[in-house]
């Protein structure tokens, strides 16, 4: 089986390298896709095949929780894993919740990167396809949906 396409979504350069790093430390030969903003990160989730998104929880216009409620409305199997330097409990059960289908918190730790690689894994094997996720084709988000936010505060 070939590696996934991972998209890193996070407004700090510095954590998308880091992430990038922990991941391909892990698991030689994955296309890594980044994304600076909420904007960014649609635009490569609607044109690129994309089988798991890591996803900050705090971004610059909008929530990652709000992104990832448009990342489902993309693709309803979408993986997404939420990111924060914050885990709280509420984060963390709002985003599952939401239907993330995990939570890590920064700074990262290679176990639980590869455990989330191997539930991937065996999701991907269980449906009997190479990665579900790029399977399915993806609907296109509305304009009310897009539409950015206010600024956030971090």
């Amino acid at each position: 089986m070939s590696e996934p396409t991972v998209l890193v979504v996070d407004d700090s350069r510095g954590e998308r390298l880091l992430l990038r790093h922990a991941l391909t430390d892990l698991r030689s030969g994955l296309d890594i896709l980044e994304a600076a903003d909420d904007q960014e990160a649609l635009a490569l989730y609607q044109n690129r095949p994309v089988d798991l998104v890591f996803l900050d929880i705090r971004l610059p216009r909008r929530s990652g929780l709000e992104v990832l409620a448009d990342l489902l409305l993309l693709d309803p199997e979408a993986w997404v894993v939420m990111v924060s330097h914050f885990s709280s409990r509420e984060h963390v059960v709002r985003a599952l919740r939401l239907g993330a289908r995990d939570f890590v918190v920064k700074p990262f730790n290679y176990r639980r990167l590869e455990a989330i690689f191997a539930a991937f894994a065996a999701r991907a094997a269980k449906s009997g396809e190479r990665f579900p996720l790029t399977a399915q084709p993806r609907r296109a988000l509305s304009t009310a949906a897009a539409r950015p936010g206010p600024p956030r505060s971090a």
